[in-house]
């Protein structure tokens, strides 16, 4: 699904911003924000294994922040 929002121009410095500092494009640094608002939602519906293979499907679109 493609979603298109539209922030305020200072919101969206601030959320390039942020992303650019940890090597990331927008929407993987925003993704796992919305993504937290519906697994919590959706938890207690999934087995154990289901919530691992979302867990693993989760980190592996995260790139490790180099310091």
């Amino acid at each position: 699904m493609t979603v298109t929002l539209k922030f305020k121009p200072e919101v969206e410095a601030g959320l390039l911003a942020q992303a650019q500092a940890r090597g990331m494009s927008v929407e993987e640094y925003v993704l796992p924000v919305v993504e937290g608002t519906v697994f919590p939602a959706i938890k207690d519906r999934l087995s154990a294994e289901e919530r691992a293979a979302a867990f693993e499907a989760w980190s592996a679109r995260h790139r490790p922040i180099l310091a």
